[in-house]
């Protein structure tokens, strides 16, 4: 998206769903970039949409007021503002109203100064990725109490026939020293909800990552990568963050534990966490819980008082070791290998779980302990 030229003015567009207008504002296909403007606050009494290729652009400061922004199925679209790029909910619907409908599989690129999600996003096995490009502590990203911000698979019947499809990505990046904020419920709103669960059994839940390197990453809302537990275990379910500051695991493993149900993991696949900075505890009668789990801590110590769990529904399957033959020397009795000339069969390779049959060293008949992977063959005897 081009970047727009800069003025002093203030535009503001309006879409009431008045005398039979839709309340939408569309964008797309195309891009529209609103120049010699600094502030610019556009908003849509039932919605905004993006659709097929769009971009939106503006030179200064960007507020969407709108009960929803989505976009179309299979869209590719980006909204970039040079200041703070603010997402809200704006005027309530009237009576009769209808919210924009979106499609699912979209993605949707936010970035300005600083992003401000305080809105609805609704993008069904879509992407999101959310950019503050502001090099101060506060031009960070900021998703607001009572915000929603939802990438859920969803669940259609076609013919009778049960189709789920996928939970989707979100990615939010702080770039120059900013932080990342998802805000506990305050003032009688909820918290904020962040969801990429799998539309129901037999597909994966999405990801989620979050990277403030010169930040940190406060999580004190609701973070959803539900997926239904199968004979196999859950599917799906990512998260990673990078963070310049330690992360409250407490809170964290508090914060995924509310997705936890007897039919639903949350966040089942990985945990990957980094501070690059300062000390990391996870507290006593504290677990976090996934098939795979990272913690890594550049600078500072790590302790760990509660709980890290990777267990899994059943473990991996060692492969069955197949001894080698050994070569047959001419004129030799010696039952396996005994003639120098005769090249000494390779240790098995197998994975170190399964017992692989000792190597043979050949003249001497010497046995040597099994060799790790990719180990090379022990020299023949003299």
């Amino acid at each position: 998206v081009e970047a727009a030229s800069r003025g002093i003015g203030r535009l503001e567009v309006q879409a009431t769903g008045n005398s039979g207008g839709t309340g939408t504002v569309t964008i797309g296909p195309g891009s529209v970039t609103l120049q010699g403007v600094d502030d610019v606050r556009i908003a849509a009494r039932q919605g905004l949409l993006l659709a097929d290729t769009a971009a939106l652009s503006a030179a200064g400061k960007l507020v969407i007021a709108a009960p929803i922004v989505t976009v179309r199925s299979g869209a590719t679209a980006a909204v970039v503002a040079a200041g703070l790029l603010r997402i809200e909910a704006g005027e309530p619907m009237a009576e009769g109203m209808t919210l924009a409908a979106g499609g699912a599989g979209g993605t949707l690129s936010l970035t300005g100064s600083r992003v401000e999600q305080a809105g609805r996003i609704e993008l069904a096995s879509g992407r999101l990725d959310m950019t503050a490009t502001g090099a101060q502590a506060a031009q960070g990203i900021a998703f607001a109490a009572g915000s929603k911000t939802l990438l859920a698979g969803r669940s259609t019947l076609f013919d009778g026939i049960e189709v789920n499809t996928a939970g989707g990505d979100v990615h939010a990046e702080a770039r120059n020293g900013g932080g990342i904020v998802i805000a506990p419920g305050t003032d009688g709103r909820d918290a904020a909800v962040l969801d990429v669960s799998a539309g129901g059994a037999g597909v994966r839940a999405g990801s989620m990552r979050f990277a403030a390197q010169g930040g940190t990453v406060e999580i004190g809302g609701s973070l959803r990568a539900r997926s239904v537990f199968t004979a196999g275990g859950a599917l799906g379910g990512h998260l990673a963050i990078d963070s310049a500051a330690a992360v409250d695991l407490a809170a964290l493993s508090r914060t995924l534990a509310q997705g936890v149900d007897t039919t639903h993991a949350n966040f089942a696949e990985q945990l990957s966490l980094r501070n690059r900075a300062g000390d990391q505890t996870l507290a006593a009668g504290s677990t976090l819980r996934a098939r795979a789990i990272n913690v890594t801590v550049d600078h500072g110590g790590l302790t760990l008082a509660g709980t890290l769990d990777a267990s899994a529904a059943k473990g991996c399957k060692a492969p069955k070791c197949k001894a080698q033959k050994c070569c047959k020397a001419p004129k030799q009795k010696s039952s396996c290998c005994a003639q120098p000339s005769c090249a000494a069969p390779a240790c098995n390779s197998c994975a170190p779980s399964c017992g692989a049959p000792a190597c043979n060293s050949c003249a001497g008949a010497a046995v040597h302990a099994a060799a790790p992977l990719n180990a090379p063959e022990p020299p023949p005897a003299k």
